[in-house]
């Protein structure tokens, strides 16, 4: 089992601001794994409110960029009652075999 902490930003439309963290559970085929990948994390608005967030897969875009699905449910604040759906389409470079940058964006809804 492999594990990866992701913390980044952005700017979106319902949260402006944001904090992400996300953390990568993967077990590869190479340490005898079976290739599964499970994406947890929460979104941080600009005033402390949160998202939580949780992949449901991922796949190949109509332009060949890689895209990972993701419910929203629950959170805090005003995203107590938060639902929804994004895929997020991203670009990773990685710098060392642990560490690198990641750029995406992301088109879906959230209702709270």
């Amino acid at each position: 089992m492999v594990q990866i902490n992701l913390k980044g930003g952005g700017n979106a439309t319902l949260t402006g601001l944001f904090s992400v963290e996300l953390n990568w559970c993967w077990n590869p085929p190479f340490a005898g794994g079976n290739n599964d990948l499970y994406i947890y994390g929460v979104i941080t608005a600009a005033n402390g409110d949160e998202i939580n967030i949780e992949s449901t897969g991922q796949g190949i875009g109509e332009n060949g960029e890689v895209y990972e699905s993701y419910i929203m449910e629950g959170g805090t604040g005003r995203f107590v009652n938060a639902y929804g759906e994004i895929d997020l389409y991203t670009t990773t470079v990685f710098e060392t075999p642990s560490s690198g940058t990641w750029t995406n964006y992301g088109e879906g809804f959230l209702s709270y």
